[in-house]
């Protein structure tokens, strides 16, 4: 796992809503550790990644993803990590996949697209 907080980066993330104001949106962007979920998969050997987010460097990743597993949502938010935000992320899991982690609200202000995917 390699930290690079203070490079610029768009990432992906399958989302349940496409609404800015919806709380369904903003529930997308908080970490399975702040919804109370139990952790997943390689959540369950670290921590720290219970506490972030899952995105994608690249947009057909994150549909390829969410076209596989249809409850995980039906949009996919592009969101501008940019410095002085408080974002951090590391290369996480499989090339491609980035763990993010911030504050679900300055994450909803980052994003810059939400797109629907297509079944």
């Amino acid at each position: 796992m390699s930290l690079e907080p203070n490079l610029e980066v768009d990432v992906y993330r399958i989302v349940r809503s496409d609404v800015p104001d919806d709380p369904v949106l903003e529930n997308s962007l908080k970490s399975n550790y702040e919804l109370s979920e139990p952790p997943r998969k390689v959540e369950r050997l670290s921590t720290a990644v219970h506490m972030g987010i899952s995105t994608y460097l690249s947009p057909g990743d994150a549909v390829g993803t969410a076209r596989k597993f249809d409850k995980l949502g039906d949009y996919v938010a592009q969101i501008a990590l940019r410095p002085g935000r408080g974002f951090n992320y590391a290369r996480t899991g499989h090339a491609g996949h980035l763990t993010v982690w911030g504050d679900p609200v300055k994450l909803l202000e980052s994003v810059v697209d939400i797109t629907p995917v297509e079944r």
